[in-house]
């Protein structure tokens, strides 16, 4: 089976998917970084509005195009090809894009995979090694345990 493919202002571009440590270390830095960690579903809220408020917590940390490049790459790249370049080239292009219809596809592949973050666990994982008061910053909640 092959792998999704996104068309964004011309250009074709396949999901990084389950890459080496490197990649998730990075990805989950980026994702630290946005504050994600700190939005925490409210009582009855729905997982889709849920995943939009932490779409918008990403776009205002300024991460949202890069963790954009940890999630889909140029087909020509391919998954195998990734690097943190990679990723800042894609965020670099894709920010530049002004169309509608990319704008769009932008935010929907976003949202997307905010919500598979949820499904998988690595948000959880991000808001389980930074919940301490103690510290911060993964492991902090397991050193106060």
């Amino acid at each position: 089976m092959k792998p999704e493919r996104h068309v964004i202002g011309g250009a074709h571009y396949v999901p990084v998917g389950v890459r080496s440590a490197d990649h998730d270390v990075w990805l989950m830095g980026k994702i630290h970084r946005a504050n994600l960690s700190e939005v925490e579903v409210r009582a009855g809220e729905p997982r889709e509005a849920w995943a939009r408020r932490l779409l918008f917590e990403l776009c205002a940390s300024g991460e949202a195009m890069l963790v954009l490049g940890g999630i889909i790459v140029p087909e020509e790249v391919g998954p195998a090809g990734w690097t943190e370049e990679v990723a800042a080239e894609t965020a670099r292009r894709l920010g530049a894009l002004t169309g509608e219809e990319d704008k769009d596809a932008i935010f929907g592949i976003l949202l997307t995979t905010l919500l598979g973050f949820s499904e998988t666990g690595i948000v959880s994982f991000v808001l389980l090694t930074t919940s301490s008061s103690e510290g911060d910053g993964p492991g902090a909640a397991a050193a106060t345990h």
